[in-house]
């Protein structure tokens, strides 16, 4: 027997699932301890038994699944007095309950919803919960005559990383038939009406619909859900996908640990046998990897090596292709943190060159109007810089880029910005940049440089000026329009 734990904060999310099944005539409710008739009622009394304890705000909702093999039968009776045996042996008492026994699979196998608050306001807790649900689940196995469940040497799967190739393609495929417009896009890419094979799809594993839908579709199709980032992936897989994302993003093993524990992921140093290890995990999916079990990009001594390379670019090279949503991060933090110094467009471009990142400046007939960027590597998606935020528009860039020009050149000897170097020679990059044009001398350096960025702000200062005064005449000339139809907007306010 397998044993999966999920915590979350969503009860109508679990029990609608559940209840759809009942409805579709593929699972049957075996017993309800929440004293409601409907599934409304099971929610609100689940929320209630919450309310009970107000310091929780998370992972409150408690499921359960208990599969048997394929080979094994439990009937009705039997199966409830397996999932009441192990609630109780867990700590789940004195708390509302249901429990679910589904036939949408090969195997057998029930659900529970519970909840981590019980009847006196009082949570569980969680410590050692996947290793207390292993040695349970052993236990009932042979209280209630089951095949004693192996695990090897080398690894500890849950039921979601037995599955995850099984039903792969099938689980990201249920995704797409609840997105109308998804499955019609899906259906489009394929030349094939997947609506068709919805009732057929809900039965099936990867290699029988494969056989279903033929090879090469089922080929297409895999890639199509690979490419809009839609194919089901297992707990292991997002864990290491999560840490290749942040890894890619940082410089050092120092600051590589500290963003994993702010993104809510768990990574502990330890020594083992005379050697540095680091053990990383998921609480939010209760789920963790052993040494033994991480890529060798991810191990210490690799991070170590990467930590003495302080141009990322070079480390961004040894990572697989990202996500759009993981491309477009990327790119923001380090535009973000290249605004910070750059001073025009061409010492932005530069910056962001030495993170990997390719920039493309807009330009028509009336000048530069926007900027586009990518990740430098194959099949790396363009982004306009409005896309990855609304704060990093084109005139806003503009802005911050005019602002430290003006900043680095009436502070030389300010550290902040990219280089003494590159403010000498502000006048002449910026040119284009600003729009205005100054003299070079050859003999005054940095001095007539200065002088030549308070001309442009004292321009720009004047031309400002004038603007502000233009449109306070203009506002006057409007209050002093109609006195009496002034006075009167003035009273309904």
């Amino acid at each position: 027997m397998i044993a999966d734990i999920s915590k979350g904060s969503n009860f109508t999310k679990l029990i609608n699932y559940h209840e759809s099944k009942v409805i579709e005539g593929k699972a049957t409710l075996l017993e309800n301890q929440t004293m409601g008739e409907n599934k409304a009622e099971y929610i609100q009394a689940f929320h209630e038994t919450v309310a009970l304890n107000n310091r929780v705000k998370k992972d409150f909702a408690i499921h359960f699944s208990l599969s048997l093999p394929v080979e094994e039968h439990l009937d009705n009776p039997s199966f409830l007095k397996l999932a009441q045996n192990y609630l109780q042996k867990m700590g789940y008492e004195n708390r509302p309950y249901l429990v679910y026994r589904h036939a949408d699979k090969a195997h057998e196998h029930i659900h529970i919803v519970t909840t981590s608050i019980n009847f006196d306001g009082e949570k569980i807790s969680f410590y050692n919960d996947w290793k207390n649900s292993q040695a349970i689940s052993r236990e009932l196995e042979k209280e209630f005559g089951l095949q004693i469940t192996q695990y090897d040497k080398t690894a500890h799967y849950r039921l979601s990383e037995l599955n995850a190739e099984k039903y792969r393609v099938v689980n990201s495929m249920k995704q797409v038939y609840q997105d109308k417009a998804l499955l019609e896009k899906t259906s489009s890419h394929l030349s094939l009406n997947l609506k068709r094979y919805k009732e057929e799809f809900y039965q099936l594993d990867d290699k029988q619909f494969e056989a279903f839908i033929g090879k090469e579709t089922f080929k297409e199709l895999t890639k199509f859900l690979d490419k809009e980032s839609l194919l089901w992936k297992s707990d292991k897989e997002q864990l290491i996908e999560k840490l290749n994302f942040n890894l890619s993003i940082c410089n050092g093993v120092g600051e590589y640990i500290n963003n994993l524990t702010k993104a809510g992921l768990y990574v502990r140093k330890l020594q083992k046998q005379g050697r540095t290890v680091l053990i990383y995990g998921d609480p939010a999916n209760n789920f963790y990897l052993k040494d033994k079990d991480v890529p060798n990009e991810l191990q210490f001594y690799a991070l170590q090596k990467l930590a003495g390379n302080k141009d990322i670019a070079s480390a961004i090279k040894n990572f697989e292709r990202f996500t759009k949503q993981q491309q477009s991060a990327y790119i923001r933090k380090n535009l973000v943190y290249a605004l910070q110094t750059a001073t025009s467009k061409e010492v932005l471009s530069a910056i962001l060159e030495k993170a990997n990142i390719t920039t493309q400046w807009m330009q028509n007939k009336g000048g530069t109007y926007g900027l586009r960027l990518s990740n430098n590597f194959e099949g790396a998606i363009i982004f306009k810089a409005s896309e990855i935020s609304r704060d990093l528009s084109y005139q806003n860039i503009h802005q911050k880029l005019e602002s430290n020009f003006v900043k680095a050149i009436t502070n030389p000897n300010e550290k902040s910005f990219h280089s003494e170097k590159n403010i000498t020679n502000l006048t002449k990059s910026s040119e284009k940049h600003l729009g205005t044009k100054s003299k070079q001398h050859k003999n005054t350096g940095a001095k007539i440089t200065k002088k030549a960025g308070l001309a442009i702000l004292k321009g720009a200062s004047k031309e400002a000026s004038k603007r502000a005064s233009q449109n306070n005449s203009t506002q006057e000339r409007t209050n002093n329009t109609n006195p009496e139809e002034n006075r009167e907007s003035s009273r309904e306010i």
